[in-house]
């Protein structure tokens, strides 16, 4: 290629890197907003980045069942008892265990009131307690969260904790703590289509899907016999236009709870159901999603926890401390500075052209860990330690090309000592992303935190892939082709040879 082409095309690379970078990491700041001169705040994409718990902190409650309470405020119940008799009769209908407090009248806790003691705790509900549990926890997993907590306390409590990218978190908590029965009704009575049999006879699914960024659907995957089941209420059902807050619809419910109503618009001609809401109503939606297939998956159990109510969900501060995010960013600012300056004073001009691998690097991972799915998709430690990982690869294989090509220049000009070069290292970069690749593909089988965890691993090791095998090479093509002194770009001694090729 050309010299004048070479720096056409180097000029409008070095814009667009820096545009992105830019993008990427310039500092918060107001700017005005040219329609009503309010003031917005500029946020980089370092700053929308969703954080785990042990980065940007969370929240956590505790489930109690149904007749069970803390010890706190079994305390705090008793002493607000002004009158003796009272106090004694509040204490004897209550079993103390650990650092809780088991209501005797609860039959689901307690075969016989009079017989109620620590020792009586009935086998049927310590085992729909431990189905509750296995039944939040395998939602928390499906949420795929990088860093959140199940835990069971004091056997009969459960304590759970979600990061502060939750946006929802009030009605996540509430939503995944719902371990009841999946029904449809209609007009507060179970169809009787399900009376005598299953509801996955008729339901195989749930899907949350988005159309055109306006509406949001929920699309229920029926069987053939749910598809006749819609066919046939369709015509008893309402329009979801009618305003008179008097008609009848089927309601998806869990533990009697109503989740979403299906009106006849909502049915179309063949049977099949989508649900439609507003936008605004996606995160909320996707959380359900997960619990309706769970319910629909795993059953349920009749285990029901008393409502959370909004004090009873707390704030907890990062895992590494307030400033752990603030020094994070010093560190690897320093490692971004040394990725940058040492290829620079080492490499000269193809140092220059490591530069654009590393900070095009830098970009592309940082927007993809920014946008996708930014309430579970949490940016970690452990997603640190991945971008460090690609990043030491991409800075890895610039040297190895850089020694490749000065142990062939003393036979060699520069541009076929560096042909030579990229010849000679090729299947070592394929061989070792093949291998990583594969490694973080294998990991995708997983769930949870896990799965988030590899999903970045992907990220990160085929951007570093491109900016080893391709992007690198084009930059450095490009350099070399409007550098003046081929020696000089590589920081070569000029010697007298002979090409071999």
């Amino acid at each position: 290629m050309g010299k004048k082409k070479s720096v056409v095309l180097i000029t409008l690379i070095s814009v667009v890197v820096a545009f992105l970078c830019l993008l990427t990491m310039f500092p918060s700041f107001g700017i005005p907003f040219p329609v009503d001169g309010t003031w917005k705040t500029w946020n980089p994409v370092v700053n929308q980045f969703a954080l785990s718990s042990d980065l940007g902190g969370g929240y956590y409650t505790y489930y109690y069942p149904q007749g069970v309470i803390p010890a706190s405020e079994y305390e705090s119940n008793y002493e607000n008892i002004s009158d003796e008799d009272e106090q004694k009769e509040y204490k004897d209908s209550y079993v103390a265990w650990k650092g809780l407090y088991l209501e005797k009248a609860e039959t689901s806790i307690f075969d016989d009131e009079d017989t109620a003691s620590a020792a009586t705790v009935s086998q049927e509900f310590r085992t729909q307690f431990a189905k509750a549990t296995k039944l939040i926890m395998s939602r928390i997993e499906a949420k795929g969260y990088s860093a959140s907590r199940v835990a069971v306390v004091d056997d009969f409590a459960i304590r759970m904790e979600l990061p502060a990218s939750e946006v929802n978190f009030a009605t996540a908590f509430q939503t995944f703590g719902n371990v009841g029965k999946l029904e449809l009704q209609k007009g507060g009575v179970v169809l009787e289509e399900l009376e005598d049999a299953d509801i996955t006879d008729f339901i195989k699914s749930f899907k949350v899907r988005t159309q055109y960024g306006q509406v949001v659907y929920v699309e229920t995957k029926l069987t053939k016999a749910g598809k006749e089941l819609f066919k046939g209420l369709k015509s008893e059902l309402t329009a979801s236009t009618d305003t008179s807050g008097e008609g009848t619809t089927v309601d998806v419910t869990l533990g009697g709870e109503a989740i979403m109503q299906i009106y006849s618009d909502f049915i179309s001609d063949d049977g099949e159901v989508r649900a439609a809401y507003k936008i605004e109503y996606k995160d909320v939606f996707e959380t359900w999603g997960i619990v309706l297939n769970s319910a629909l998956e795993d059953g349920y159990s009749e285990i029901s926890f008393a409502e959370l109510q909004t004090d009873s969900v707390r704030r907890f501060d990062p895992v590494y401390g307030e400033n752990a995010l603030d020094l994070l960013y010093i560190a690897l600012g320093i490692i971004l500075v040394l990725a940058i300056v040492l290829p620079i004073v080492f490499y000269r001009g193809y140092g220059v052209s490591c530069m654009y691998s590393t900070l095009s690097y830098l970009v592309v991972v940082a927007i993809c860990f920014a946008f996708i799915s930014k309430t579970a998709f949490e940016v970690s430690v452990g997603s640190v330690l991945i971008f460090l990982l690609g990043l030491l690869l991409v800075n890895y294989f610039n040297v190895r090309l850089y020694n490749e090509c000065k142990a062939g220049i003393e036979r060699r000009i520069p541009e076929s000592a560096m042909s030579a070069a990229y010849k000679t290292t090729l299947w070592e970069m394929v061989d070792t992303y093949a291998v990583l690749l594969l490694g973080a593909i294998i990991f995708l089988t997983t769930v949870g935190g896990v799965y988030t965890m590899a999903l970045q691993a992907l990220i990160c090791l085929v951007t570093a892939a491109f900016c080893s095998l391709l992007w690198g090479r084009l930059i450095n093509y490009l350099y070399m082709s409007a550098a003046k002194d081929k020696y000089k770009y590589f920081h070569f001694e000029r010697k007298e040879v002979e090409d071999n090729d």
